[in-house]
């Protein structure tokens, strides 16, 4: 028997409240991990994440906070360079959801209609600033 909206949209908002709350809690967020500890595939995620701005933003914001830990670990030295150098380009090649237009433009008033808290709003406009100043790389 088919899902309703309104069971859809449920899980769907279970699904963000759980993944934002691994994401600020967790050190280094891992997706894998993320999907491991939630009995969930991270294939499923994924293809979810095309068609739910608010999953593909967490996951964006997930990524770069995961980025930010291994450049931190490289540059303190705990990481070697060579090792973290290629985890950062394994990482650059790794297949990423693509995000929607709408979401690669959008407004401070469109993230507030996501539902946004402030922090997340920050996160994401200091991800596009960078990737401005970096000339706006597709995969990052």
């Amino acid at each position: 028997m088919p899902r309703s909206k309104k069971d859809q949209a449920a899980e769907s908002d279970e699904l963000h409240s759980k993944l934002r709350e691994y994401v600020f809690v967790t050190e280094v967020p891992i997706l894998a991990e993320f999907c491991a500890e939630s009995n969930m595939y991270e294939e499923f995620i994924l293809k979810l994440a095309q068609d739910d701005m608010m999953l593909l933003l967490i996951i964006k914001i997930l990524e770069n906070k995961k980025r930010a830990a291994l450049e931190r670990k490289i540059y303190a030295q705990e990481l070697n360079a060579t090792i973290g150098a290629h985890l950062l380009k394994t990482w650059r090649e790794a297949v990423q959801p693509e995000a929607p237009a709408k979401l690669r433009v959008a407004s401070l008033i469109e993230l507030d209609e996501l539902g946004l808290s402030d922090q997340e709003i920050k996160i994401y406009c200091d991800v596009q600033r960078k990737l401005d100043l970096r000339g706006g790389e597709k995969d990052a």
